[in-house]
């Protein structure tokens, strides 16, 4: 209930990364997506540059690994980079091939966008796992359910609520965790 059926539930991988740039460790978020679906930028968003050429045929864990080409977030370490240039990210090379504006993790973290395929082999050495999934709400829809097997079904605002409180939850357990508090 709630997930709008006319739009596929897109397999995503989302993860911290300590990417080099120009001999540098610097951080950002690897979004590993499919183009045409949910997770990541349009060729329309871009503010320079193209998307990366995706995986060919259906996705599947067996897939060929394509050009390891990125997007991305025009900020921070990444802003000194130019369209052709290379970066790292787990041990494997990407050339920059798009950038987007406007377009980060939480304040000043960059984003790396990149085919889910890249991705897994990247920041989940090559595993053929995924560790998110995103679905397109029904706006129609009143009340979502909060977890499978769990009866409860609260408003959009209320699940967003809710889900704000656990991010903000796990950040400040972070800080503890880092010695930061």
């Amino acid at each position: 209930p709630g997930i709008d059926p006319n739009v596929p539930i897109s397999p995503l991988i989302f993860a911290q990364a300590r990417p080099v740039v120009h001999g540098k460790e610097t951080k950002a978020v690897v979004v590993g997506y499919q183009i045409g679906q949910l997770g990541g930028p349009k060729q329309e968003q871009l503010s320079e540059g193209r998307l990366f050429k995706p995986s060919e045929g259906e996705y599947s864990p067996e897939q060929e690994l394509p050009p390891g080409e990125v997007v991305i977030s025009d900020i921070g370490a990444f802003k000194e980079l130019s369209i052709g240039e290379t970066i790292e990210v787990g041990g494997k090379t990407f050339r920059v091939v798009g950038k987007v504006t406007n377009l980060f993790f939480v304040l000043d973290t960059p984003f790396i966008f990149m085919d889910i395929r890249s991705a897994q082999d990247a920041v989940l050495l090559n595993s053929i796992y995924v560790n998110t999934f995103l679905a397109k709400v029904n706006t129609q829809t009143r009340h979502y359910v909060v977890s499978p097997g769990n009866e409860a079904k609260l408003t959009l605002e209320q699940f967003v609520s809710l889900k704000e409180r656990e991010l903000s939850q796990s950040a400040i357990q972070n800080l503890i965790n880092n010695g930061c508090v």
